[in-house]
């Protein structure tokens, strides 16, 4: 799967290239998406990259949406997920955030 990573990061190049804003945002959530699927570690900032940019193409509507916010979402909840199994005092806290972070995507989805 080397080779998916790579080719997501090429999709970023291109995008940017192409100065189209919308390919921009997929452009990043696809590398996001292709990071965080082999543990690359750049899934978070690529997906927060996206975001803000979506937010500010549509400042109604500043949440990923769609596939794009669905690999988003399972990112975070990932996150959580193992974050429990290595629960310990200090990380109830960090799962709990976790937690709240995709509840308050979704509480913010719903009332846009």
């Amino acid at each position: 799967m080397p080779g998916a990573l790579r080719d997501a990061e090429q999709s970023v190049i291109y995008a940017d290239r192409s100065g189209d804003s919308w390919q921009r945002v997929g452009g990043r959530a696809i590398h996001a998406n292709a990071c965080f699927v082999q543990a690359a570690g750049r899934g978070w900032a690529r997906f927060r990259e996206a975001e803000q940019m979506q937010a500010d193409l549509e400042p109604k509507y500043p949440l990923l949406c769609s596939l794009l916010g669905f690999w988003y979402c399972d990112l975070l909840l990932t996150g959580a997920e193992r974050e429990r199994g290595r629960q310990t005092e200090r990380g109830a806290g960090r799962t709990a955030r976790r937690c709240r972070a995709v509840t308050e995507r979704q509480r913010k989805r719903s009332s846009g």
